[in-house]
């Protein structure tokens, strides 16, 4: 009979009299890794030993005894995860865990030395890196050690996250000298990690963008001579802007969102995908050397021209030019630190009548940079932190796989129009090359318009989505100021306070939600309108000045009856919707997919003063089975009182937005609400760039989100397959 892996491993050792030791591969803080010989299948996998402290850990070998299985499942469902075929305890009580074994590069080896990488090929890559990322996050699980060392890249372009197997494992109950943090590298740490707070989604997200940042700008976002130095970075400084040649347009401003110092203002791992998967991160670098050679130069020779006049002017009345300076920031150009790190409140609405600024010089127009990156980009980059002992991922587990699919790119936009003359902001930005150009650039300044956007919104114009307009806005030659309209629910005002956005001559306006939608198109046939609803409201021959984003209200019909039927049979479904024509047409569409799924929709008005207290009022015989509550303005103003009876009435209901079950509903599966305002921010920059909304097509959004709240599950005795959970986007516990 074989001796079984103790506290010291040989070659020639077996572990379950199945795994054969053949050679040790690397040690590091989690353990040491081995090649073995599975003598069941033949093949070679790899084997790591958890430390042995991690044995008197109670949450981890609970965690062990309890997650194996889910972990196993979940690597296998994913081309970019490290496969893991087994995780137990060896009959000494070591946790252990055995993964398909991989021969490939470490996408750390592409690093370094402050070479970013080719832009097609680190966007591809960060595509592929993110989905695996997010399979994590669709099961509730987070990573929590995301960097390069543990991305393993092949010849073909696949690309595998590795470190799959201690996933879930690790929490801040383990004790420091099991898992020390300064082990690992500070360059890719969050905030919440450095301060050993509890590790999530977020937390992932964060040092996912570090790499991307290292990708594209060929260095991490914070760098320093010492370890200590690099972490208080993380803790206090602003990311600086990528000092690379290119404009990366939204993937930019995406990765910048995910280096939040705040987790809860990082985006989800869908929407970093969906800023990362735009066509135009690409064709604007293309194009972009040509126009800022053209203009650039010929800013440069009017900025010395101009110098030149000012000089003479000068000479000839010092005393009336002596006290010319540059202009001054204004008030309201809060630096990026305070950004980074203040909260706007999510909940209270904006006074009904506010004009709001939108412009951020502290964020600095793609391609440009300030006078102390200009500065600093001549200094030699500091040296990494150390690197901790060799580890043992230099030939992990996992046998090829097909190839990993990217995200599916949307289809080409079209291109904006070019401006008559060249804009404001291009002359403003040779402002960091050369000061003494100042003056003439006060004055260029002092005469830029000021673009205003009126907001009309079917609820209220919350100000985290406000937040994610202007986030959108960032990088685009505009200065933006929003009129905001919120109908708070009430369709009848809709109409008037289009008709007051219009007599404000708006440059746009953004419309939000079904009926806002018709009343801006029933209030102007000029000015352009971007929308931002379901693709009920269609635009005609007539509506040129119509473009947005919209979902198809037909597809999530018969989704929401797909995904209560896997919950428990049903026959009758109640649908909470409002009364004008295009709640109308998408209750056509339930109505229509309910037939075909041999269901019987019974339609209740969420309306004005109607308190829906009649909801399941009928006889239990008459009373639904389930509910569907699609999103939208109308349904979101009575959010806190729809879930309440939805809990009340302890039957199983789907939700259009995941705002519901944020806030206690159960299920919901929708397009991403931040995503569809981030592109319709980006489609008002484009208008005001100017493109005409003609030349911009609707669009549709290619990702939804499923999420579950499983605790509103228990709640109502539900049992949720597993196929479902694990198919969820997000998991809430």
């Amino acid at each position: 009979m074989s001796r079984d892996v103790g506290e010291r491993t040989h070659i020639g050792q077996r572990l379950r009299d199945r795994y054969r030791i053949v050679g040790e591969l690397g040690s590091g803080a989690l353990g040491t890794v081995w090649a073995a010989e599975d003598q069941v299948t033949a093949q070679r996998v790899a084997v790591r030993f958890l430390p042995r402290a991690f044995a008197a850990v109670p949450n981890v070998v609970r965690a062990v005894r309890s997650m194996g299985r889910s972990i196993a499942t979940v690597s296998a469902g994913h081309p970019g995860l490290v496969r893991v075929l087994e995780l137990g305890e060896a009959e000494s009580g070591q946790p252990f865990a055995v993964m398909e074994l991989l021969e490939g590069r470490r996408l750390s080896d592409f690093m370094g030395a402050g070479k970013a990488l080719d832009v097609g090929r680190a966007r591809r890559w960060a595509l592929a890196l993110g989905g695996a990322v997010e399979r994590l996050h669709n099961t509730g699980l987070a990573h929590g050690r995301l960097r390069p060392r543990n991305v393993m890249v092949f010849p073909d372009g696949r690309v595998k996250l590795m470190d799959v197997e201690v996933v879930g494992l690790l929490d801040t109950s383990t004790p420091p000298n099991v898992l020390d943090l300064d082990l690992s590298p500070a360059e890719y740490l969050s905030p919440e990690q450095i301060r050993r707070a509890p590790v999530t989604e977020k937390t992932d997200i964060y040092a996912f963008a570090t790499i991307v940042y290292e990708m594209f700008a060929g260095a991490p976002p914070f760098e320093a001579a010492t370890r200590d130095a690099v972490i208080a970075k993380h803790l206090t400084e602003p990311p600086p802007p990528m000092s690379r040649r290119h404009a990366l347009g939204a993937a930019e401003r995406t990765v910048m969102q995910a280096l939040e110092k705040d987790p809860e203002l990082r985006p989800w791992m869908s929407d970093l995908l969906n800023g990362l998967s735009e066509e135009t991160n690409v064709r604007e670098i293309r194009g972009w050397n040509r126009t800022a050679a053209i203009v650039g130069g010929g800013a440069l020779a009017a900025s010395i021209a101009a110098l030149g006049i000012w000089m003479l002017l000068g000479s000839r009345q010092p005393a009336a030019h002596s006290a010319a300076q540059p202009a001054s920031p204004r008030a309201e150009q809060a630096p990026v630190a305070g950004r980074a790190i203040a909260s706007a409140p999510t909940n209270a609405p904006p006074a009904p009548r506010r004009t709001e600024s939108a412009a951020n010089p502290s964020a600095p127009a793609m391609g440009s940079a300030p006078p102390t990156a200009v500065t600093s980009a001549t200094v030699a980059a500091p040296a990494r932190t150390p690197t901790p002992t060799p580890s043992a991922e230099a030939r992990v587990a996992l046998a090829p796989a097909a190839p990993v699919s990217p995200a599916k790119e949307p289809r080409e936009p079209v291109k904006a129009t070019p401006p008559a003359a060249p804009s404001p902001p291009m002359v403003a930005s040779v402002r960091s090359g050369s000061l003494a150009s100042a003056p003439v650039l006060a004055e260029v300044q002092s005469h830029r318009r000021t673009y205003r956007v009126g907001w009309l919104d079917s609820g209220q114009a919350t100000a985290q989505y406000q937040q994610v307009v202007k986030q959108a806005l960032v990088g685009y030659p505009r200065e933006v100021a929003f009129e905001y309209r919120s109908a708070d629910g009430v369709t009848a005002r809709l109409q008037d306070l289009a008709a007051e956005l219009v007599q404000l001559k708006v440059d746009v306006v953004f419309a939000v939600g079904n009926q806002a939608i018709q009343a801006a198109k029933q209030a102007t046939t000029t000015i352009p309108i971007v929308m931002l609803g379901s693709d009920a409201v269609r635009p005609d021959e007539s509506n040129a000045n119509m473009t947005g984003v919209t979902y198809s209200s037909a597809e999530l019909a018969r989704s929401w009856l797909s995904l209560l039927k896997e919950i428990r049979p049903v026959s009758r479904v109640a649908v909470v919707s409002g009364s004008d024509p295009a709640s109308r047409a998408e209750l056509t569409n339930l109505q229509t997919a309910a037939a075909n799924a041999g269901a019987k929709i019974q339609p209740y008005g969420v309306q004005e003063g109607d308190a829906l207290g009649g909801l399941f009022a009928g006889p239990p015989a008459e009373r639904a089975e389930a509910i569907i509550v699609p999103g939208g303005p109308l349904t979101l103003a009575q959010l806190s009182r729809i879930v309440d009876l939805a809990a009340r009435a302890k039957v199983p209901t789907i939700y259009g937005s995941s705002e519901f079950v944020e806030a206690g509903g159960l299920l919901a599966y929708g397009p991403s609400t931040p995503a569809m305002y981030r592109r319709a921010g980006a489609y008002i920059g484009k208008i005001l760039g100017p493109t005409n909304p003609r030349d911009l097509p609707i669009e549709q959004p290619s990702r939804f989100e499923l999420v579950v709240n499983l605790k509103t599950a228990r709640a109502l005795g539900l049992t949720l397959p597993s196929s479902l959970v694990l198919r969820a986007d997000r998991v809430l516990q």
